[in-house]
C-alpha cells in the first residue's frame, strides 16, 4: 500500500493515540497482513511500529530518522 510515511514530529504529535496503540498491537501480535485502506494514518503508523518491533519488517530510512528525532526530543524533555 502506498501511504505517505509520518516524517516529522509535528505530524506524529497530531495522530490519534488510541489508533496508534491499536495499530501497534495489530502489527506486534497480528498475522502480518497490511491494514486495509479504511484504517487511518495513525493506525497504519502504529502497525508499522509493531511490525518493526516484532522483527517482521525493516524500518525505512524515514522511520529510523523519526524514531531518532523522537528519542532526542524525549531526552531533552527529561533533563
Amino acid at each position: 500500500m502506498d501511504r505517505e510515511p509520518i516524517a516529522d514530529l509535528i505530524a506524529l504529535d497530531n495522530l490519534d493515540s488510541r489508533d496508534l496503540v491499536s495499530g501497534y498491537f495489530a502489527g506486534l501480535n497480528g498475522d502480518g497482513h497490511e491494514p486495509s485502506v479504511e484504517m487511518d494514518t495513525a493506525y497504519y503508523h502504529g502497525w508499522i511500529n509493531g511490525m518493526c518491533d516484532k522483527g517482521r519488517m525493516q524500518p525505512s530510512a524515514t522511520h529510523k530518522q523519526l524514531v531518532h528525532e523522537w528519542h532526542e526530543r524525549s531526552k531533552k524533555e527529561n533533563t
